[in-house]
């Protein structure tokens, strides 16, 4: 099931022209709406982070960033 979502996702990525992978800069945001955070927040939690790399965290879905930014996320 995963790799046929695979297949079907790539196949849509490869119609895009010029579409290629570099470095982006993004900007931090929060918002509180019925209080729920919403926004791409920059995280650096000490204890949790050994490696000292800072990443994005968006929430409300809890997905995180670091670099290399090349589209996959963890969570």
């Amino acid at each position: 099931m995963v790799e046929a979502a695979r297949v079907i996702l790539d196949g849509w990525l490869d119609v895009l022209p010029g579409r290629r992978y570099e470095s982006i800069a993004v900007a931090p945001f929060v918002v509180r709406s019925e209080g729920v955070l919403l926004g791409l927040v920059a995280e650096n939690r000490g204890e949790e982070n050994p490696d000292g790399k800072d990443w994005a965290e968006l929430y409300p879905d809890g997905l995180g960033f670091t670099g290399p930014r090349d589209g996959t996320y963890d969570t």
